[in-house]
């Protein structure tokens, strides 16, 4: 009786959890992770250009980095209502990020640069540009996405600052971890007027470095700030007192 029992049992438990056309269905379905879909960065000019890097995640989440000249310094976050990601994605799928050219920069050395990223599971594209003549399903995605970065509603997520002031960190020191194929000395050269040099391997397989700067060049949040904003970090935070780590 007993095993007649557990086979009716079984017989039950997966016909209450088969379709009616007898497939099998997932009584607890996977939450699918979100995943980065659009990057939205702005570098300098020769004026007060406002410089930033915004990330949009395929569930309508939002990480906004300022780096200067901008009236939200540091980390923010925010998020998409339903419809306005929805919209947003359909505005990607207009621009056919896919068919166009990776550059739209014109000749003029002053203009301020925009740098389009769009990730697709594994595929990515990457788009330069500097308002040269865009075709209007892309001029579209810029003006969206610049709606968005000016958008009220931005939760400050920032804790360099503090992280500056607190003595457990090491103010002139930053471990990063760079991108798979990126080298740190070519790297190094965009931040020189700062000194800042590797001081420390921390694992080179990992393309993860201890960096020092010269703090009397620039203070350590902003210095943290604009690591923060390459596009072949990782991460990056301040080092730590050793009695502080754990």
């Amino acid at each position: 009786m007993n095993h007649l029992a557990l086979l009716s049992l079984s017989l039950c438990l997966c016909f209450a959890c088969s379709t009616p056309d007898g497939t099998q269905k997932d009584p607890s379905p996977a939450t699918t992770k979100p995943t980065l879909m659009l990057q939205y960065a702005k570098g300098p000019c020769f004026g007060e250009c406002p410089m930033f890097k915004m990330d949009v995640y395929t569930d309508g989440g939002l990480v906004y980095r300022g780096i200067r000249y901008t009236e939200k310094e540091g980390l923010h976050r925010k998020h998409l209502s339903a419809a306005r990601l929805k919209n947003l994605k359909t505005t990607a799928k207009k621009a056919k990020l896919w068919d166009k050219p990776a550059s739209y920069l014109s000749d003029l050395a002053d203009s301020q640069k925009t740098t389009l990223t769009y990730h697709e599971g594994e595929k990515r594209k990457e788009i330069k540009l500097d308002g040269n003549q865009l075709p209007s399903e892309l001029q579209e995605l810029l003006d969206a996405l610049e709606v968005i970065a000016n958008s009220s509603g931005w939760a400050n997520a920032d804790t360099s600052q503090e992280e500056s002031l607190n003595p457990k960190f090491i103010q002139d020191e930053i471990i990063i971890q760079l991108k798979n194929g990126s080298d740190v000395k070519v790297w190094l050269t965009a931040f020189s007027s700062y000194e800042l040099k590797v001081k420390d391997k921390i694992s080179p397989s990992m393309n993860m470095w201890l960096l020092q700067f010269d703090k009397d060049k620039i203070a350590p949040r902003k210095m943290l700030e604009r690591i923060k904003l390459s596009d072949a970090v990782i991460n990056a935070e301040f080092n730590k007192n050793l009695d502080q780590r754990n």
